[in-house]
């Protein structure tokens, strides 16, 4: 096999692989909007054969019946609501905790690791009070959460291993040196 041959296969798997993957995305793609067409027309088609199914139970007079679908609807309803009344509430939570906890590692374990008793929520204005005191507390007990305050801090020059109060080599005179050297030697002998 050639030089030339060599370089060319992996460009020409790499052209097969953007291939395989092109028509991925597009296959991907198609299938979303089939399923987004689907899914709008079986709720269209729900609502109206609902709202048959009413107009029927209203001419036939059957108050009941048609009470009871308005109490399965209405419960739905209450359902829906508080699904997403829970989900505002998350979100507002999650931006209170980003707000105050800027020096977490990760969010999410910081919110999963919150004093829920210090916390308070409300349903009604959807708002979360409570947060920083608890991220506070947070801090004292799981410190580890949260990046240091301060970033300790790294030497960058090498000790010295010259004796404290002794002048280096370089400041000394040539007397100083002398007697340094002789000092030396006679310690090297002893």
């Amino acid at each position: 096999m050639s030089e030339e041959q060599k370089v060319e296969q992996p460009e020409a798997k790499d052209n097969g692989l953007a291939e395989r993957l092109a028509q991925l995305e597009a296959t991907n793609k198609r299938l979303l909007e089939e399923s987004k067409a689907y899914k709008e027309k079986y709720q269209k088609t729900r609502d109206e054969v609902a709202a048959k199914e009413k107009e029927a139970l209203e001419k036939t007079g059957s108050k009941d019946e048609l009470l009871e679908r308005y109490k399965n609807e209405a419960f739905e309803y209450q359902q829906k609501m508080d699904k997403l009344k829970r989900k505002a509430l998350e979100k507002e939570l999650k931006f209170e905790v980003a707000k105050h906890a800027t020096d977490a590692y990760k969010l999410e374990a910081v919110v999963k690791n919150l004093p829920t008793s210090l916390i308070q929520l409300d349903e009604e204005t959807l708002s979360v009070s409570g947060v920083k005191e608890a991220i506070d507390h947070l801090r004292k007990e799981d410190s580890y959460l949260f990046k240091p305050a301060t970033q300790p801090s790294v030497v960058t020059s090498r000790p010295s291993a010259m004796p404290l109060g002794q002048k280096p080599l370089a400041e000394l005179s040539a007397k100083e040196k002398d007697a340094r050297l002789k000092e030396a030697l006679s310690q090297i002998i002893k």
